[in-house]
């Protein structure tokens, strides 16, 4: 009986030993497990990681390229601009080119006009106008008898001086007063207008001396006073007279 007892004692010591060997060996086996998923996690955050820093290379390379893109666009956009600036300039040079071309010969066919006018009137008979004589105002009257006396004093101081006058002062002289003198509007003035406008200048003025030097100064005998002339012929009446006072009273106008 104790045999029985020994044998049933080991076997179940034995049972017992290999149970815990079984278990222990599960528990190892499970460590293993979790050591092998802990592993595996490890190396799934790791590669997440590097996916994540690829990506993050991957969108700066895509920004990087979109932005060289968008550079190159503007690039290629400034570039046309200017082009299409530089074609509407050639473009508007060239206008403006043939345009002045365009008026260099309209100008050279007006002046082989003019030169054909100028001969045709030329050979034509000239055809006298009906001269229409310049009635002065009150205050033009005055405006003139002012201007003519501060051309007188000039001419006195002048002569007082023993100076002389040049042709741009009888050509000053002239304009002045060359919308009156000149009746026909021909830009000369003849002995009819000269005789015509020294009355207006003084009432009392000689007409033979007015015509005297009319023709002393006409020394191409052509009837016709140039605006040089005309300032000559003007100086040299104005020698000949005296101012004169504003008159109490005026004719209406």
């Amino acid at each position: 009986m104790e045999d029985e007892a020994a044998a049933a004692a080991l076997k179940a010591a034995e049972e017992e030993a290999e149970k815990e060997r079984l278990e222990a060996e599960a528990a190892q086996a499970k460590a293993d497990e979790e050591e092998r998923e802990r592993i595996a996690a490890e190396e799934a955050l790791a590669l997440a990681k590097e996916q994540e820093a690829d990506a993050e290379r991957i969108a700066e390379l895509e920004a990087a390229a979109e932005k060289e893109k968008a550079e190159a666009e503007a690039a290629a956009a400034l570039a046309e601009k200017e082009r299409l600036e530089a074609e509407e300039a050639a473009a508007e040079a060239k206008r403006l080119e043939e345009e002045a071309a365009a008026l260099k010969a309209a100008e050279e066919e007006n002046k082989e006009a003019d030169e054909e006018n100028k001969e045709a009137d030329a050979d034509a008979e000239p055809v006298p106008e009906k001269k229409e004589p310049v009635v002065l105002t009150k205050a033009q009257k005055k405006k003139m008898r002012e201007k003519k006396n501060r051309i007188i004093k000039n001419i006195a101081a002048q002569i007082e001086a023993g100076e002389t006058i040049d042709e741009e002062q009888t050509k000053d002289i002239a304009e002045k007063w060359m919308e009156i003198a000149d009746v026909d509007g021909s830009g000369t003035i003849d002995l009819d207008e000269f005789v015509e406008f020294v009355g207006k200048l003084d009432e009392s003025h000689s007409e033979d001396t007015t015509k005297e030097i009319f023709s002393t100064i006409d020394t191409e005998g052509n009837g016709q006073l140039t605006v040089e002339a005309f300032g000559q012929a003007i100086y040299e009446t104005m020698k000949t007279m005296k101012t004169e006072d504003d008159p109490v009273e005026e004719d209406n106008e």
